[in-house]
């Protein structure tokens, strides 16, 4: 399955994409599991929390 997912920062409310990706996985937790370790990598360069929203 291909999942879409968003990595977002919350300012005053609402949610901003920051990156997307499409992320290829067998299951939501294979996805969620690939999509952590892309957002360690964004936080990085961030100093805001950064959310990830995942969509079939």
């Amino acid at each position: 399955m291909v999942f879409s997912v968003d990595f977002a920062i919350q300012i005053k409310g609402d949610f901003h994409t920051v990156y997307s990706a499409l992320i290829q996985a067998e299951s939501v937790t294979e996805c969620k599991n690939t999509a952590q370790e892309i957002r360690e990598n964004l936080l990085e360069n961030s100093k805001q929390e950064i959310l990830i929203f995942i969509e079939q």
